[in-house]
């Protein structure tokens, strides 16, 4: 993974589709992409649409989340950069997997490690390790409809 300090503004949309939880597209243009996943065991998986040639991430979605909780507080993110990031690698196999549903938005843990910068995508923070993984991913600034449409989802599963 690199990460550039040059930002495009991006514009991030939510998608509400049947059977998937969240669904973000952070870049339209038609590029081919590749796909990067997080996931544990069967039960949760998150996939990252990536350039084949940019590696610029295009798209991110959360496909199944067995263990999420909800919490009435907000989702407040501090500490943060305007970045790009280029992603490329392997799926990576996690060993902590949850959504946190928050008054205002969403976090999705993917790591044990705790976060120790976050990379600001408009309103999506991609959670960075001292090392640069990542290990969350928080969207701040969701209606009720993306909220109620994301829980609706987890529960189904």
């Amino acid at each position: 993974m690199k990460i550039l300090t040059e930002n495009e503004n991006y514009k991030v949309n939510i998608i509400l589709e049947e059977y998937i939880p969240l669904k973000i597209i952070l870049n339209k243009d038609e590029e081919a992409l590749e796909y990067i996943s997080y996931s544990k065991d069967k039960s949760s998986c998150l996939e990252f649409a990536v350039g084949i040639k940019s590696k610029l991430i295009k798209r991110i979605t959360l496909l199944l989340c067995k263990e999420y909780s909800e919490t009435a507080n907000e989702l407040i993110i501090e500490n943060f950069e305007n970045s790009k990031i280029l992603l490329n690698g392997d799926d990576v196999e996690c060993t902590v997997f949850k959504t946190i549903l928050y008054s205002n938005g969403a976090r999705i843990i993917l790591s044990d490690k705790n976060s120790f910068k976050y990379i600001k995508i408009d309103n999506v923070y991609l959670g960075l390790s001292d090392t640069d993984n990542i290990t969350e991913i928080c969207v701040c600034g969701m209606n009720a409809l993306e909220l109620e449409h994301l829980k609706n989802e987890l529960e189904l599963q």
